[in-house]
């Protein structure tokens, strides 16, 4: 029997915990609800930012007690029943301005996180399909200076068209080219964060100020984002759904979906110990 109290799940949102068309389905609640109940705690982690993230939580109903809120691929970490930040690493800025400077050279369309909102510097089709998909908070921009003169999180370029820039931007990253931690955090979105910023480094974060041992942590997801915290973690869960890359990776995949419960599978094997 694995033993119950203080462990803490970390749970990617969209594709993991969220079904296809974003709501959850009763087993997850159930599950999430007996853990919570038993001591443990539970962490949401997100590429969303703050606020498009706490949006979705009230929507969603889900609970605060004893949970935390990882956003901006972990760079802020929230405790949702005291609503206070636990930590919290921007991008440096001179980094950023000239990694935005690239991406409009390229004519690449991006968006750039500040906490309450994102920033992009045309209002084309594409911004109006990603805010459609999240509904958050953005400030159509002209000068630089705006995302000079406050923290941003991260950095996201999208093409819905054509993956092509993207995987470029991947090669380069992986050649060494940017001074920032890069992945796809979906087919369209190409994320940068600060260096050594990432989902893993955010369950680091929280587990240290929990002080619960990272051998107490589990962490399921299903992108190439998600990767960093699963390898972190000590145990780490890919879905049935996720990506190659990830099911190679992880310790356990699940065997039902994210419309099917797979984060109730993941709690009962894994924080609960009474496998189903």
């Amino acid at each position: 029997m694995i033993e119950i109290l203080n462990k803490i799940l970390f749970t990617d949102f969209d594709e993991t915990l969220l079904t296809t068309d974003k709501t959850i389905v009763k087993e997850n609640y159930e599950a999430i609800e007996s853990m919570l109940a038993q001591g443990n705690y539970l962490a949401y982690t997100t590429g969303r930012p703050l606020q498009g993230a706490l949006k979705l939580i009230e929507q969603q109903k889900l609970p605060k007690k004893r949970c935390f809120l990882l956003c901006f691929q972990g760079c802020f970490v929230y405790d949702l029943e005291h609503d206070k930040v636990v930590d919290s690493s921007p991008m440096d800025t001179d980094k950023m301005l000239q990694l935005v400077q690239l991406l409009r050279d390229r004519n690449i369309y991006l968006e750039a996180f500040g906490k309450d909102k994102f920033y992009c510097f045309d209002f084309t089709e594409a911004t109006k399909r990603y805010n459609g998909l999240t509904n958050e908070a953005y400030e159509v921009i002209s000068d630089m200076d705006v995302l000079a003169n406050q923290p941003i999180y991260k950095v996201m370029a999208i093409d819905f068209d054509d993956k092509a820039p993207l995987e470029q931007l991947k090669r380069e990253a992986e050649e060494g080219a940017y001074p920032f931690d890069s992945f796809f955090s979906s087919d369209w979105f190409y994320e940068f964060c600060g260096k050594g910023q990432n989902k893993g480094t955010g369950l680091k974060a929280l587990a240290e100020y929990l002080q619960i041992p990272i051998e107490h942590t589990v962490a399921v997801g299903d992108e190439e984002n998600d990767l960093s915290m699963i390898l972190a973690a000590g145990i780490g869960v890919s879905m049935c759904n996720g990506k190659d890359v990830v099911k190679r990776q992880a310790d356990a995949i699940t065997d039902a979906d994210n419309n099917h419960g797979g984060v109730a599978e993941t709690i009962h094997r894994f924080i609960l110990g009474d496998e189903q």
